[in-house]
């Protein structure tokens, strides 16, 4: 993380608590992320989320936002949705439950803005 830092990065993403931990040591922003599988995984992932305290979280896949958002909201980090976000209908769902945003690889919603879900 010293080494992360020195060389000018501003933040780390990890599926890591121990990563998150040093990361935050070091004054870095850091971003967990959690792949949620089941409800047991689910369970883990917010009690390591509470142990670790980042400042975002990545919620994967984006789909499972809509059976969790109480939980989700509950962690008192704001969060982002990804995996299987794939039109404006995904991202507008995403928001609606709460997400603070989301991460895709598609190319075509990456200059998509709040406003013109709203527009549509």
């Amino acid at each position: 993380m010293t080494y992360l830092k020195g060389i000018g990065a501003v933040g780390v993403c990890s599926t890591r608590a121990a990563i998150i931990d040093r990361a935050a040591g070091q004054g870095l922003l850091t971003m967990q992320k959690v792949f949620v599988t089941d409800r047991s995984n689910l369970q883990r992932s917010f009690q390591s989320i509470s142990r670790s305290r980042p400042d975002l979280v990545q919620l994967m896949p984006a789909i499972m936002l809509r059976y969790m958002e109480q939980e989700a909201r509950d962690l008192g980090v704001p969060y982002l949705a990804a995996g299987f976000v794939r039109d404006g209908d995904d991202v507008r769902e995403a928001l609606r439950h709460g997400a603070a945003g989301v991460c895709t690889s598609d190319e075509g919603l990456w200059n998509l803005r709040r406003s013109a879900l709203h527009a549509s």
